[in-house]
């Protein structure tokens, strides 16, 4: 019973980073028009506030998965929330002493520190809930890591909103707050496993990682393509949902948040859903997958048909409970079909790759604004590819071909 317990303990605390880690963007989503307005700020300026954070983080993802390799996954961690902290004070600091000319490009600085912080995190609960857990247990420890990143997507637009009812200021104090309760989680209850010291060869790492690509990636690239646009799409759409609510209703800023809420907690429901049911076998990964891309696709190819809010929200949902069986379903794909020597570089990538949508969907929705019908059309154009891609090659992905299998 125990033994039960501490497993589950110990999933809570690796599922405090990537709570930590959505908290940095999806809290600020809903109060951007305020930040905008204060800050004198055009729309993809502000759409840079949210990826000045993702694209270090993404940049940064497979350094940490190198780093953590030489000194240790805990370690790294602990240093990365650290940076966390450092950057949610720099903002804080900016935004309410300095004057309006500097405001901007010093929160941006913070903002990047932030990101580099949690590009330090992301991959450390991934690559520890994959050494730490086997089988079964793996799965549901993968699928508690999206479970938790769904809950801060779901949690941080409402948290927004009413701080947004105060001060748009307060949300780096509560960044703060939160990110330090996450690394007393992990500095108590993360007991990372001995291992042996050995020299650490950044050449033959980097070097491993090109051929690991290059005799994988018919199986890689369907899962980090899907990934990938998933994240683009469903955070384009929320920074496109936050300005459309904002001209067509009344809302207050806590219903808006709530709003941008919904879709991310079905997310977050699909997630908990399939990491319960999904099991080590390859069919039940497969069948969870292509559901998962199927009503990703489904959504994006009705968007461009749609001018009404209703019905966009409703296939807003759609596309994230899509994404929400998809990524536990793929997040225990690579566990399973690659060596514990390969892990930390696939799921070091998988982290990047599913980062980079996140920074990039809200500057690309952005640009995108004025021309509605380009930005559907556009989202169709990607997951369309993206599905083909996936039923072409999944065939190709090696589950349980590591010695690992036998432990099932």
């Amino acid at each position: 019973m125990k033994r039960h317990t501490d497993a589950r303990v110990l999933m809570v605390a690796l599922g405090l980073a990537p709570f930590i880690m959505v908290l940095g963007n999806s809290m600020f989503i809903p109060i951007l028009p305020d930040m905008q307005r204060e800050l004198l700020l055009t729309t993809v300026e502000t759409g840079f506030i949210l990826s000045a954070f993702s694209i270090p983080a993404a940049l940064f993802i497979p350094l940490s998965g190198a780093l953590s390799e030489r000194f240790g996954r805990k370690k790294i961690g602990m240093i990365a929330l650290l940076l966390i902290l450092v950057g949610s004070f720099f903002a804080t600091i900016a935004a309410i002493s300095l004057p309006l000319q500097w405001q901007f490009p010093m929160i941006i600085v913070g903002r990047i520190l932030q990101g580099i912080g949690a590009g330090g995190i992301t991959p450390v609960a991934m690559i520890l809930a994959s050494e730490l857990f086997i089988g079964q247990k793996r799965n549901e420890a993968l699928g508690m890591l999206e479970v938790f990143n769904g809950l801060g997507k779901v949690i941080s637009p409402i948290i927004g909103g009413i701080l947004a009812m105060a001060s748009w200021h307060f949300g780096f104090v509560i960044y703060f707050a939160v990110t330090l309760f996450s690394l007393a989680g992990i500095l108590f209850f993360v007991k990372e496993q001995k291992r042996e010291k050995a020299a650490f060869d950044w050449r033959s790492y980097v070097l491993d990682g090109v051929i690991t690509f290059r005799y994988n990636w018919t199986w890689l690239l369907p899962i980090y393509m899907m990934g990938g646009v998933g994240m683009f799409l469903l955070f384009g759409f929320l920074f496109y949902l936050s300005y459309t609510i904002e001209s067509v209703f009344p809302f207050s800023t806590v219903l808006k948040g709530g709003m941008i809420a919904l879709p991310l907690a079905a997310l977050m429901v699909a997630s908990f859903w399939t990491s319960r049911t999904v099991k080590p076998a390859i069919s039940s990964f497969q069948k969870r997958m292509l559901f998962g891309g199927f009503g990703m696709f489904f959504s994006a190819a009705l968007l461009p048909a749609t001018n009404d809010i209703v019905a966009f929200f409703c296939l807003l949902m759609v596309l994230a409970v899509g994404l929400g069986v998809f990524l536990p379903a793929a997040s225990g794909a690579l566990a399973a079909s690659s060596r514990s020597n390969e892990r930390s570089i696939v799921m070091s990538i998988y982290a990047m790759v599913r980062f980079l949508g996140v920074a990039l969907g809200p500057v690309a929705f952005g640009v995108w604004m004025e021309d509605k019908l380009q930005s559907m059309f556009f989202a169709f154009f990607t997951v369309g590819v993206s599905t083909v891609v996936m039923m072409i090659l999944w065939a190709r992905i090696p589950f349980f071909k590591c010695e690992e299998a036998k432990m099932l």
